[in-house]
């Protein structure tokens, strides 16, 4: 059996946030999908990064300099820091001058 996978960023569709000098609440990093089978964030930024999913919270190490992949890196497969399944909910992130790379994968429907 073949399996298809997309991946998405976030809205607006570059794979980087620079919106906000400072987040003072979550930005949406991934919207809610139930066809999600596997996600990930790496932070790309010089200030640590906040990863929030459900009850679950995880701050990402910086970067050295900004984008140069040495960021913190969370991502979720099975088996999975909170359970059993991909969390299928909102992922939000929050810190200081956000900059992030995101991906997710997901079965098309």
């Amino acid at each position: 059996m073949t399996a298809a996978y997309g991946i998405v960023h976030p809205d607006p569709p570059q794979a980087t946030n620079q919106n906000s000098a400072v987040a003072a609440s979550a930005l949406t990093a991934l919207s809610a999908n139930n066809s999600r089978i596997k996600w990930s964030i790496q932070n790309a930024g010089t200030n640590v990064l906040t990863v929030t999913f459900g009850s679950y919270s995880r701050q990402l190490a910086k970067c050295t300099a900004q984008d140069d992949g040495t960021g913190g890196l969370i991502e979720e497969t099975i088996p999975s820091p909170v359970g059993p399944a991909i969390w299928k909910g909102v992922i939000t992130i929050s810190g200081t001058n956000p900059r992030y790379n995101v991906l997710e994968y997901f079965t098309p429907s």
